[in-house]
């Protein structure tokens, strides 16, 4: 996992830069809020997508086999960042939502009448590289993993998508 420093800048001004990037997530309290809002996190141009949709899995839309929450448990696991308490609680990995109807894939429940707007089930976006700031120490940190390749190659992927 690659760590480097970079000089603070307010959150809202590293989002507003990459806003128009593909795939751009901003995790913020929006508050001041002691431990529990003292970090915020950006990330944009994930290496991968893992969606479920009507109960099937699919890794950047090609199908996985077996269940969804097994697909997803491979996923987590093959793409996992360590956790450092010494560190920020986010350094990398899956960003993203399940639908209040992936309830109907882990329980019986009466299927709507009128279904709402479709959504993905599930939906989380993989990163290697985020952009973590401590709002109360003033820090800001970029990490980067360099997944999703493997071995020296992925030493490598780390500091090149760091440079971008």
């Amino acid at each position: 996992m690659l760590e480097i420093a970079l000089d603070y800048r307010p959150v809202a001004d590293v989002a507003a830069r990459l806003a128009g990037r593909p795939g751009f997530a901003f995790l913020d309290s929006a508050g001041d809020y002691g431990e529990i809002g003292r970090y915020a996190f950006v990330a944009a141009d994930p290496f991968g997508t893992f969606v479920v949709r009507d109960g099937v899995a699919f890794w950047d839309d090609a199908r996985l086999p077996g269940t969804s929450l097994e697909a997803l448990r491979d996923a987590l696991g093959r793409y996992r960042i360590a956790g450092d308490p010494a560190s920020f609680p986010f350094r990398g990995g899956g960003i993203g939502y399940i639908a209040y109807d992936f309830g109907r894939h882990l329980e019986r429940l009466a299927t709507p009448a009128d279904p709402a707007t479709p959504v993905d089930d599930l939906r989380f976006d993989f990163y290697d590289v985020v952009l973590a700031f401590d709002l109360q120490e003033k820090r800001l940190v970029l990490f980067s993993s360099g997944f999703p390749a493997e071995g020296e190659a992925r030493e490598t992927r780390a500091h090149e998508r760091a440079a971008e």
